[in-house]
């Protein structure tokens, strides 16, 4: 059932989001790198999630209202059910916003083509399981990647906690994550001390003020992708390498520009790129290589312990096979058992 349960939203006149063949709303939580965190709400039973979506007017994100929306998947059908928008020129708005969390724009086919002869990732193919769950907005997910990579255990109460303190309540009571505006107008003593969130309070703080003006705009790191699958699908050789250095380099700006973030490094930039739907910046980092190394080990055992440049070398070759997926491959191979199960 959902946790802390809202009024329940009116379900007599649902719209309908049509989706790709496979996708489920648990597999996209589960290859998430930030997870399931306040104010969402789910359960798994229907299964259903609830969300606070943002109705952007203009250029501006600022939410004016805040949309509170019952996303529930059809087993059998290749459609989602979006309860409580009613009519009018708002419900397209959060419709593109819900497509966005559910990564459902995401151009997978090839990357489905390559798991599909992957011994190990054979099952995203059968089940079409590489859709990621975001955020409505960039900034939540910036936040968001910044409290997952600095304090994971902490992070649901976190969120809950920035929730409670900072956004504004929704057409359900309920309170929605803080826009940046919102957190920028706060001070770094009350995030770091009178919020117990210490120096991620203090990074939190800078983050929102750099975002609230406009060093970058959020919003701005979205982008729709042409169809590399189409060029694949005309035979369009020339085309396809064009939209893949194009790709790359829209790749690498991007992340150039996450380093200069407060408290974005090694660690967040990759989670990161992922959310934003660029699946090519591999963790290099100890604790990925870590697991890696644990999940994947050398197959002929030697004497001497494997070193730090054996280890990368042969993750790199690991994922060499998945194109301008490689970090989306390396994540999904790095999740628990019982979490890809």
């Amino acid at each position: 059932m959902f946790v802390n349960s809202p009024p329940p939203l009116d379900r007599e006149r649902p719209h309908l989001l049509a989706i790709p063949t496979g996708f489920s709303l648990a597999q996209a939580i589960r290859i998430s790198p930030i997870g399931l965190l306040p104010p969402l709400l789910y359960d798994p039973v229907q299964p259903a999630m609830q969300a606070v979506i943002p109705i952007a007017h203009g250029a501006s994100t600022a939410p004016r209202p805040l949309q509170e929306v019952l996303i529930r998947g059809v087993p059998g059908h290749d459609a989602l059910l979006i309860y409580g928008l009613g009519e009018g020129p708002h419900v397209e708005p959060v419709l593109d916003r819900v497509r966005w969390m559910l990564g459902l724009d995401d151009d997978l086919f090839l990357f489905y083509h390559l798991c599909s002869r992957d011994r190990d990732l054979a099952w995203v193919a059968e089940q079409h399981a590489a859709h990621v769950l975001r955020s409505p907005t960039v900034f939540e997910d910036l936040v968001k990647t910044l409290i997952v990579t600095q304090k994971a255990k902490q992070a649901h109460a976190i969120c809950q906690t920035l929730c409670d303190a900072f956004g504004s309540p929704t057409m359900l009571s309920r309170l929605a994550f803080p826009t940046e505006q919102q957190l920028a107008l706060a001070t770094e003593d009350m995030l770091a001390k009178e919020l117990g969130l210490g120096s991620l309070g203090t990074m939190v703080h800078r983050l929102a003020r750099r975002c609230a003006d406009g060093q970058p705009h959020p919003e701005t790191l979205r982008r729709h992708r042409p169809s590399i699958s189409q060029a694949l699908a005309d035979d369009d050789e020339e085309l396809f390498d064009d939209l893949v250095v194009e790709e790359l380099h829209w790749q690498e700006r991007v992340a150039e520009l996450l380093l200069t973030l407060p408290g974005f490094g090694v660690r967040a930039v990759p989670k990161m790129l992922r959310l934003l739907g660029c699946f090519d910046l591999i963790e290099l980092h100890h604790s990925a290589m870590q697991t890696f190394a644990k999940r994947y080990p050398k197959r002929r055992k030697t004497a001497e312990s494997e070193t730090a440049a054996e280890m990368t070398d042969r993750l790199l070759k690991r994922l060499d096979g998945f194109a301008i997926y490689r970090s989306l491959a390396q994540s999904i191979l790095l999740l628990p058992p019982e979490r890809s199960a």
